[in-house]
This record gives structure tokens, sequence and C-alpha cells, in this order.
């Protein structure tokens, strides 16, 4: 059985004792008010901060993405920026969804945050999401003037699938920016899916119709044993991601 802190625990009896439908048994808009609305519950509001301030990163054709920034103090001398891609299995979750926990980042860390809110599926299937995520990395990295200060480097960051879009822009993007790559933070990343037969028919359905036929996952690991154990097989896989970065020389931590 997994490990479960006993604060935690009375949290998810609570939850649980709600009663209703899941987050998986909703459609996409309805799952997406869940989640919002489960944010409010279990977020403390945001603290004050220097800057917060909505962006807008520019896309082909005349079109933009919304982006937020939050800056722990004025500073404006050269620095790094942490990009963050929120999770919710690229159908759920926003900027707000993920407000105090980037506010609290850039506030800990001393660090600007830019965070991103990428197309979702299933209105904007794969590779929409991915084209998103390299789009406004980019555009961070050449935007001093937007971000209030020089920018000497990215950290790409975020939770679940959205660890999963830090890890692909991380691989993607190193090497051919103007800037370096120097970290990625990857928050229980999405980086394998067990074989198609080890999951729920729902499942299977579900991100079949959200992917719009495509692969909603970029296969970045082998597929996990079956049976074994989840936090096994998180460690097996994030050995297996990390392991040619380690070869290059790159010093990791967990």
């Amino acid at each position: 059985m997994p490990f479960v802190r006993p604060d935690g625990q009375v949290f998810l009896d609570r939850w649980r004792s709600i009663g209703g439908s899941s987050l998986d048994q909703l459609g996409p808009k309805a799952a997406r008010q869940m989640y919002k609305g489960m944010t409010s519950v279990v977020e403390v509001p945001r603290d004050a901060l220097a800057r917060v301030s909505e962006m807008h990163i520019p896309l082909s054709q005349g079109n933009s993405l919304a982006g937020r920034l939050f800056a722990a103090d004025e500073a404006r001398e050269p620095a790094p920026v942490l990009v963050f891609f929120h999770g919710g299995g690229w159908v759920i979750g926003d900027l707000d969804t993920h407000d105090a926990l980037c506010a609290e980042i850039a506030r800990q860390l001393q660090i600007t945050v830019v965070s991103v809110d990428y197309r979702l599926a299933p209105e904007h299937p794969f590779p929409a999401a991915v084209e998103d995520g390299l789009t406004a990395a980019r555009w961070v990295a050449s935007s001093p003037n937007e971000v209030g200060h020089a920018v000497t480097g990215l950290v790409l960051a975020g939770d679940s699938a959205g660890g999963n879009l830090a890890a692909v822009c991380a691989q993607e993007l190193t090497g051919t920016l103007s800037v370096p790559v120097l970290a990625q933070w990857l928050i229980y990343p999405s980086c394998g899916l067990p074989e198609p037969d080890a999951l729920p028919d729902r499942v299977c359905r579900r991100l079949s119709s959200h992917s719009g036929g495509h692969g909603v996952l970029p296969r970045l690991l082998p597929a996990q044993p079956s049976g074994s154990e989840r936090r096994s097989g998180l460690a097996a896989a994030g050995a297996q991601l990390s392991r040619p970065a380690a070869c290059a020389g790159v010093h990791l931590r967990a």
C-alpha cells in the first residue's frame, strides 16, 4: 500500500464521504469546473508578491497564449526564469488552479516564475500542448522587456502532465536557445504509461478521445512492469529518464 500522511488521509476520507462523480467520470468542461472547485477548497490564497501580472505569449496567425508572471521582489538584474506547466492530464487545470503554488515557488526560490496556460485536449489534441510549451519557453527566453529583466537561463518545471511537458521541452530546447536550460523540475511527471491491456477500458477510451486519435503521451520511457508497486515503478522510471543526463555529467537530485 502507498504511504499516505495521516492529515492527508483525513482529507481523502472526507472527500470520499461527499460522494458524487469523480473527475474521470465527467466530461472535460464539468471536470475542469470540479477541479477548480477542489483547488479552492485545498489551496490557501496567494500571499502578496511584488509583481503578479498577466501575459500574452504570441502564437502564429495572431493568436496568443495566456501566461502569468510571479516575482517576489522588484529586482531587475539579469536572472533565470522558471517556466511552469500545470498538471491535469492535458485536459483540466489552468493558471488559477496552480496560482498559489507558482506564487510560493517564486517566493521560496526567489526566482521569476512564468506559468503557461497551454491549450487543452480534447478541443486541442496532441501535439498542441507540446507546441505551446516549446513556443512559450522560447518566448520567455527572448523577452526581457515583458519579463522585467534580462533572462540568463530557463528552469522548466511542471507537475504530472505539466512535468511531461517540462521534460519534453528540456529535451527539445537544450542547446537551441540564446540562453541555457539550467534545470528541469519534474513533479510526479507523466513520463510513461502501462501497456494498454493494463489500463481500464474507460481510461483507454478517454485517452483516445482526448488525443484525437494520436498518442496523448510521448513515449519517453518503456512501460512499467505489470504488477509492480507504484513507488518502485516511479523510481525505475525516474532512473531511466535521468540516465542519459547522468552519463553526460549533469548533476541530478531527486
